[in-house]
């Protein structure tokens, strides 16, 4: 019979602890309701100079560090004392969209 009521004791204490602490916090807490923004479509459309200046910079990138030659001195993981990167062809084309075809290799 004592084993039954510290039981019963320590459940009821164990509930009574639990609600105690998830009420007030439950209660406190505003309910989240985020504001509803409607995002526009955004369309982009570059003008020729921007379009242009693009080309440009990807084409002088291209010849750079692409089609240029460029040559290790010493490479550790062989026993080569100098190494070489052959040039790649390169040609440009107009397409019918008017813009410009970049063939490599």
């Amino acid at each position: 019979m004592k084993r039954k009521r510290r039981k019963l004791a320590a459940i009821i204490c164990a509930l009574t602890l639990a609600l105690s602490s998830a009420v007030p916090v439950s209660a406190c807490t505003p309910p989240l309701k985020p504001p509803s923004v409607e995002i526009p479509d955004i369309t982009f459309q570059p003008d020729d100079a921007l379009k242009e200046a693009i080309s440009n910079a990807a084409k002088n990138w291209i010849e750079k560090c692409i089609l240029a030659t460029p040559t290790v001195d010493y490479a550790g993981y062989t026993h080569l004392s100098q190494v070489t990167v052959e040039k790649i062809p390169y040609v440009e084309s107009e397409n019918s969209a008017g813009g410009t075809t970049v063939t490599i290799g």
